[in-house]
């Protein structure tokens, strides 16, 4: 057997997200070859992709064990990290690889994110500035610089950064979304409205969407437009349990008390806390 054509083989189905035969193809590669850094990495990152985490850390770890140069198994052990709670460690995952190669933005965003996480938000926006000197046409970077700073408050800052994603970007919801955020909070709420109208147009299946965009209009006291808006948000998710409670606050302030109690009602079915 080829190994490393083998390799390039389950990467196709991998990348495709033909997950199960890339799997095959990665198990296959470490029977013959028991320490191929590349085919335990690969085949750790394709377990985290399923939420196998715990597998996932194991196989990766293997990888750095074999091969400690490539950056890339930090990377991913740190996005394991992450993704168990495991905050610190996810740092020293991606402090290593800045160690192994400082030229690669997508450590520092991850870094950033992972800060952010910890509440550590000073050090957030250093890495995500960090990401922007290193790459300055990244708009992921600017949307979570965007959120770190809307975190702290910062929200001339933050919308500033939500901006330039959208320069870069403008065909992403999420950011519309966030922007949306910072904006109601600044209490330009006709601002806040408008940006949430664009994320629709992106993304008309996302009930979040709808959701903040009908406490917005409830904040203007446009009640009818908000119940609409709520409607269409459980249409999507029918499960929301915050969208039935600020519709039940809507109708509420109605006067409609018999249709509140019933979208209170709905909402403590779906989360009793």
């Amino acid at each position: 057997m080829d190994i490393e054509q083998k390799l390039q083989e389950a990467i196709v189905f991998h990348q495709s997200g033909q997950l199960q035969r890339a799997e095959q193809i990665y198990q296959q590669v470490l029977q013959i070859s028991p320490r191929n850094a590349d085919a335990l990495n690969l085949l750790g990152f394709l377990a985290y992709q399923v939420g196998r985490c715990e597998v996932a850390a194991n196989l990766i770890a293997k990888a750095i064990e074999v091969d400690s140069k490539q950056y890339i198994f930090f990377i991913n052990l740190g996005l394991v990290r992450q993704e168990q709670g495991e905050l610190d460690k996810s740092i020293e995952a991606y402090h290593k690889a800045i160690e192994i190669n400082p030229d690669d933005s997508d450590v520092y965003n991850n870094l950033g994110n992972t800060l952010q996480e910890q509440g550590e938000l000073d050090k957030s926006i250093e890495a995500y500035h960090k990401a922007i000197e290193i790459n300055p046409n990244d708009s992921d970077v600017y949307n979570n610089l965007g959120n770190t700073l809307q975190g702290q408050g910062e929200l001339d800052k933050s919308i500033e950064a939500y901006h330039k994603a959208i320069e870069i970007n403008p065909n992403d919801a999420r950011i519309y979304y966030n922007l949306g955020a910072a904006q109601k909070k600044q209490g330009k709420l006709d601002n806040a409205i408008q940006t949430y109208q664009q994320a629709i147009e992106i993304n008309p299946d996302d009930a979040e969407i709808y959701n903040s965009l009908g406490t917005t209009l409830q904040k203007q006291e446009k009640l009818d437009q908000a119940i609409q808006v709520y409607h269409r948000a459980l249409e999507i998710n029918p499960n929301y349990s915050e969208a039935f409670y600020n519709l039940g606050l809507a109708l509420q302030e109605q006067g409609e008390l018999d249709q509140a109690i019933q979208a209170y009602h709905r909402a403590l079915e779906i989360n009793p806390n």
